[in-house]
């Protein structure tokens, strides 16, 4: 062994070589070994307090030790100041080389040595002719002494028998530190990390947003490791942790922590921010706790978050003035996997300053002590909205408080109503038109011929919210009658012939076209709310040589006047005619009130004209997302011929013929402008 020390620089290749096969074997695939990981030792630089031995000589000594320790103690991983070095060489190499791939396994092997967790030391030291070689194991983590010894030899050949002894003294290192680890359990080897939380999912409503996070710690034999720090991330993405007080270590200053009990658990707890959002969701807090070597062992407690929600709808987003409509709110929770639970419960405040002063909102179901609606069974609260009289957007604030801070961090929902007059518009066509024919034979020859044929045309507007209503309407008239009295041998004959029309535009009317009924919109038919203006002229010529020509004004309802049989608009009445040239005489018998159009009522024989169902096509009916509508054509023709039907002062006539037709076209559309 002298020889050893006498030949160093002998020594120091072989060295490099021993470093170079501990660089390949680092390389080497890794085996399965015991659940626990193999110590890691690592062998200082000698410590040299000697003026007789050299630096080279120093270094001899601290490979053989190393050696030595490697080869007593398999089950250890032992690394020296050396072996680092030869790795670091043998990466400048490689570079040297031109191998410019990344080193990246060799520089973090190196890492990984450095980062022991026990450290050996080797001191040579002289005290007169006495070397007396120390050896020491010290727990890196802790800061301890494991275990020290030492020899003495009085010679330098002797040093490495020395060497040789220490390393036995030392004993086997793996059961040495095997014991020393269960009198000083932390940090702990190995440890895993057990993360549970309760209750699994919490909700931003007050009450229910924490949860406990518990962590059990257990070392690679899986003992429950008591008086380890387990840190945990203090501010997170939806909330924070408090754990049993702030982490001391500058490196985890933004980390809580919390020491773990006899059965190796530790706790903290965490509060949902409801700042930081309130939809549903999943959290997550980092966990750590430091093993042997310095090293951290991480994991993470995943927090189910269930976000309430508050939704509210109106059943009609725009209404009139003063008009009502129901609003729906819902209060639920949901959770990171979509499941809906609603609230129940649960008051809700209605915000109403924003709104018109005459706005009512009347909740329609259970209430607070302070008036605030509660949700249902469903998680429901209905409200009854009354709108003002002003025109307007609406908007209710709907906030559940119980939540964070309160108002502040409530959740809202917004319902808005656009108050609006009713701008519908409504527009209707009518158009009407017939003739008649009319002739009767008497049982004295007695003899009237007659014809005559209408029209009438009109359109009329309307709009809802003001009631107005404006149209335009025609209507005209004609006949021609020819009359043969006879009496004693003697007989006399009458011709009429009359002419009459007139027109009105934009006639103004209040409501008097349209109703609303059933929640839609009607159109009366029996009445058209106009009166026209009509003017004409009625010639009389008896016997061919007296002639009666003036003029004729008045109004005429068409709709409503009465209908024609067989009497034209020039009536015969029972009374003798003017005797008179005077015109009032004259327009007295002969009158503009005896316009009348064709027969439809149902009181005879002459009741040909039957446009059934009128009243149901009155009703509009819906025909679009905001219109209203009805539109129709009716025709029909008649002809009879036999003895008379019709009695009065003309029962006498003993036979009679009759010929008539009609047409009417009807559109009205009522629209939302």
């Amino acid at each position: 062994m002298s020889s050893i020390i006498r030949s160093s620089g002998s020594l120091l290749i072989g060295s490099l070589l021993i470093g170079c096969l501990v660089l390949s074997l680092a390389f080497l695939p890794g085996t399965a070994g015991a659940a626990c990981s193999q110590p890691k030792v690592f062998v200082m630089p000698t410590s040299l307090h000697s003026e007789t031995l050299s630096p080279d000589q120093a270094a001899a000594l601290n490979d053989a030790f190393s050696i030595g320790l490697r080869n007593a103690n398999p089950d250890v991983q032992v690394t020296s100041h050396q072996d680092v070095g030869n790795l670091l060489e043998f990466e400048r190499q490689r570079l040297l080389l031109g191998d410019e791939t990344y080193g990246g396994n060799v520089r973090e092997l190196v890492g990984e040595k450095v980062n022991a967790e026990y450290i050996s030391t080797l001191q040579v030291g002289e005290v007169g002719s006495v070397y007396v070689v120390t050896v020491s194991l010290i727990d890196v983590d802790l800061g301890i002494l494991v275990k020290k010894t030492y020899v003495e030899v009085s010679a330098v050949d002797e040093l490495p028998d020395a060497v040789a002894t220490v390393v036995g003294q030392l004993g086997d290192l793996s059961s040495l530190i095997s014991s020393h680890e269960k009198k000083y359990p932390v940090p702990p080897r190995d440890p895993s990390l057990t993360v549970s939380v309760n209750p699994e999912s919490i909700s931003t409503e007050e009450g229910k947003d924490r949860c406990n996070i518990t962590v059990e710690v257990r070392n690679c034999r899986g003992e429950a490791v008591e008086g380890t720090k387990v840190y945990f991330k203090e501010y997170t993405a939806r909330g924070h942790v408090q754990g049993e007080k702030e982490a001391e270590d500058y490196g985890l200053h933004d980390y809580q922590s919390s020491v773990t009990d006899s059965e190796g658990i530790a706790r903290a707890i965490y509060r949902l921010d409801v700042s930081k959002g309130k939809k549903a969701g999943k959290d997550r807090v980092q966990i750590l706790t430091e093993a042997r070597g310095q090293k951290k062992v991480r994991s993470e407690a995943e927090i189910d978050i269930a976000g309430i929600y508050l939704e509210g709808s109106a059943d009609l987003t725009e209404i009139a003035p003063g008009q009502a409509t129901e609003i729906t709110l819902s209060l639920f929770e949901l959770d990171s996997q979509a499941k809906r639970t609603p609230l129940e419960g649960k008051s809700l405040y209605l915000e109403k300053f924003r709104m018109s002063d005459d706005v009512k909102i009347i909740p329609m179901g259970e209430t607070d002590a302070d008036g605030n609606p509660l949700t249902d069974s469903q998680g429901k609260v209905y409200v009854k909205f009354i709108a003002g009289k002003n025109e307007r957007l609406e908007k209710l604030r709907v906030l559940f408080q119980d939540v964070g801070t309160g108002y502040e961090e409530a959740i809202d929902a917004w319902v808005e109503i656009n108050v609006k007059k009713d701008e519908y518009s409504a527009t209707v066509s009518w158009e009407e038109s017939g003739e008649w024919y009319h002739y009767v034979t008497g049982w004295y020859g007695e003899e009237l011929e007659m014809d005559y044929d209408f029209a009438f045309n009109s359109h009329s507007t309307w709009d809802k919210y003001s009631g107005r209503e404006k149209t335009d309407a025609s209507f005209s008239y004609t006949d021609y009658e020819t009359i043969i009295y006879r009496e004693g041998g003697l007989s006399d004959t009458w011709t009429i012939v009359s002419n009459v029309d007139g027109k009105v535009a934009q006639y103004p009317t209040v409501n008097a076209l349209f109703r609303e009924r059933f929640e839609s919109f009607y159109f009366p038919l029996s009445d058209l709310p106009v009166d026209i203006p009509v003017t004409g002229d009625v010639s009389l010529t008896i016997n061919d040589n007296v002639d009666f020509d003036y003029s004729v004004d008045g109004t005429v309802n068409p709709l409503s006047a009465r209908a024609v049989t067989h009497i034209p608009i020039s009536n015969i009445p029972p009374n003798p005619r003017p005797v008179t040239n005077d015109a009032d005489a004259w327009n007295n018998w002969l009158g503009v009130q005896e316009l009348r159009r064709l027969k439809t009522a149902d009181d005879g024989r002459f009741s040909y004209f039957r446009d059934t169902g009128v009243a149901e096509k009155c009703q509009l009916q819906k025909t679009g997302k905001d219109t209203y509508g009805s539109q129709w054509h009716y025709e029909d023709s008649v002809y009879y011929q036999g003895p008379p039907v019709f009695f009065g002062i003309l029962a006498f006539w003993e036979d009679m013929e009759v010929e008539g037709s009609m047409s009417r076209d009807v559109s009205v559309k009522v629209v939302k402008r």
